[in-house]
């Protein structure tokens, strides 16, 4: 599956002097971890529902409702790029859970959308 390319969000050049790209499934990460840490409508002037909210979420007490809230925020995101197939969100333990299936069945997991 051609997940594409796109420049590499890290800014650096590779060892030819040439502006890095990301292919495949990194393009895929890649996509989501800007697409969670933008927060929503800092690009609306492109596209205005790009980006999240869970900025918001930062400051707010850590209680189920709000654990909930992030979870829908971290699936809907995902779910808005078309090579995501589903994403579910879980808060275990004191951390969240994350796991992503893209549309060729590879599974992401937090840890890897958001390093």
């Amino acid at each position: 599956m051609d997940y594409g390319t796109d420049l590499a969000s890290h800014g650096r050049l590779d060892s030819k002097g040439q502006v890095s790209t990301v292919s495949g499934v990194y393009n895929v990460k890649q996509s989501l971890t800007n697409r969670l840490k933008t927060y929503n409508g800092t690009y609306s002037y492109i596209d205005e529902d790009y980006g999240s909210y869970l900025k918001d979420y930062v400051s707010l007490d850590d209680d189920k409702t709000n654990q909930s809230l992030v979870c829908l925020e971290l699936e809907t995101q995902c779910l808005k790029d078309e090579r995501v197939e589903s994403a579910l969100a879980t808060y275990e333990n004191g951390e969240y859970k994350l796991n992503v299936i893209l549309i060729n069945g590879e599974e992401l997991k937090l840890e890897d959308i958001l390093w």
